[in-house]
């Protein structure tokens, strides 16, 4: 941990100041997360998934590093470079007017990019891919979804689409959340379908059935060492490890999972209800797989609603594998694969 602040020493007596430098460090030690463990997963098998931003930013890190990862989950996201680059194209035609979408560009810089900037987009063929949009959202269209299945047939992937359930934007689970035509904080609905298992089970095959999650087996870690700070990450991610993954007798499944705008753990956000509550962890316990959560922090000027960047508030690479939010959780991805 740093020194404590040469500040919580003003206008203290001398008799005081060990007193006073002692608390100083023990709140100091307190503050400090642990360090993200160095683990053993697979990282070849690795999955994503996400809602809303987090939805298009599952997607953005799936295509950017379709080489490793197998599939995505995306709930009410939309295209690759939807936006791009721009807000305003961001808040209109891929959120409510899909008809604007301009696939042409999409594709255009897609393909400019393949081999480069992200991964061969041939590694898309066939990937499973399982696309959620409710026919009562008004914050995401349908229709931008089904640009979403668009975009992966055109390169391939075999998607699987759920769009007759009237649900409204949020994270959809089985067991948690408000009723599913409700929209507001937390953005996670009970509409009776466990959305988390449905997609891991898609992309990677039959898993053993879902168990009660441990809670000392979600924690926090320091998202600072991977660079978060420049990236708009909060200092603070959260992970679920099962103990067998912790002790590194076994090497474990790696998901990744992007929280929806204001669905952050920090400030002005939701706490740990959806980290704790998107049914991930139930299948992760069962199965052996780590779940990284990264974390947004909010910025009034830029970010004020703590969303992953899909329109370019970082920079204009952020879409790629060189954007920062992207390097920082490829950075998370490499230390549970024991490589950092």
């Amino acid at each position: 941990p740093s020194p404590p602040s040469s500040t919580c020493l003003l206008c203290v007596p001398d008799v005081m100041q060990y007193s006073v430098l002692l608390l100083c460090a023990l709140c100091t030690m307190v503050a400090a997360a642990d360090k993200l463990p160095s683990l053993q997963c697979d990282l070849a098998k690795t999955t994503v998934s996400g809602i809303s931003a987090g939805g298009y930013m599952a997607v953005q890190y799936h295509v950017a590093h379709s080489s490793s990862v197998l599939g995505a989950g995306v709930q009410a996201g939309g295209p690759f470079m939807c936006s791009e680059g721009n807000m305003m194209t961001a808040l209109m035609a891929c959120m409510t007017t899909p008809d604007s979408i301009n696939m042409d560009d999409v594709y255009a810089t897609t393909d400019g990019w393949s081999g480069d900037l992200i991964d061969n987009t041939s590694n898309l063929k066939g990937q499973k891919v399982w696309l959620f949009s409710g026919r009562s959202d008004t914050v995401v269209f349908q229709g931008v979804m089904e640009k979403l299945n668009d975009f992966y047939q055109h390169y391939g992937a075999d998607t699987t689409t759920v769009f007759d359930v009237s649900a409204q934007h949020a994270w959809i689970t089985d067991f948690y959340g408000s009723s599913c035509s409700t929209l507001g904080s937390p953005y996670i609905n009970n509409c009776d379908l466990d959305s988390a298992g449905t997609l891991l089970q898609l992309i990677l095959g039959k898993l053993n059935n879902r168990t009660t999650m441990v809670e000392e087996n979600l924690v926090e870690f320091d998202q600072e060492e991977f660079g978060s700070g420049d990236a708009g990450l909060d200092s603070m991610g959260y992970a679920y490890i099962p103990k067998a993954c912790r002790d590194g007798s076994i090497q474990c499944l790696p998901h990744v999972c992007f929280h929806g705008c204001t669905q952050q753990a920090g400030n002005g956000g939701v706490g740990t209800k959806f980290v704790t509550n998107s049914g991930l962890n139930q299948w992760a316990e069962a199965n052996n797989m780590v779940v990284l959560y990264p974390q947004v922090v909010t910025s009034m000027m830029s970010n004020p609603k703590a969303c992953f960047d899909w329109w370019g508030y970082t920079n204009s690479d952020f879409a790629n594998k060189n954007g920062p939010q992207m390097r920082v959780v490829e950075a998370m991805l490499n230390r549970i694969g024991g490589k950092a």
